[in-house]
């Protein structure tokens, strides 16, 4: 009766894990050192936002209205909603006061074109705001 020989599991070399370790560290710090160079201080970030004007719609012609008692208006109140931008190092919260934008909508945010592309709740915990999407676009549209 034939039985296989059992192979022995090669050992670990001990050494050369802690050698890769250590390398890793090290470069992992260099790579940190080099991102605190190339950023600047940490100074608040003035958000800027302008909305690109909507096209007006072309007029329709309408009925001659009855007359009706005329009705104000109530003025729509501003509210808050969350800006979710992103940006070369991750990402930005930024919690401007109006309407809310569209999907579809063109934003500034300093200086840089973004596009409305989600509407969704706030990724803020516990938050009921709503949040807008953002998607960078190139500069070409001005």
């Amino acid at each position: 009766m034939w039985f296989r020989r059992r192979r022995r599991r090669p050992q670990l070399d001990l050494a050369a894990l802690d050698r890769l370790s250590e390398a890793m560290a090290r470069a992992v710090s260099l790579l940190e050192e080099r991102l605190r160079a190339t950023q600047p201080a940490s100074e608040p970030v003035e958000l800027v936002i302008r909305r690109e004007p909507e096209p007006e719609p072309e007029p329709e012609p309408e009925p001659e209205p009855e007359p009706e008692p005329a009705v104000e208006p109530e003025p729509e109140e501003a509210e808050s909603f969350v800006l979710f931008v992103p940006t070369a190092t991750g990402y930005q919260l930024a919690t401007p006061e109006g309407m809310t934008p569209k999907r579809g909508e063109f934003l500034r945010v300093e200086e840089e074109w973004y596009c409305v592309v989600r509407l969704g709740p706030s990724p803020l915990p516990g938050d009921g705001r709503r949040c807008a999407f953002l998607e960078h676009r190139p500069a070409t549209l001005e």
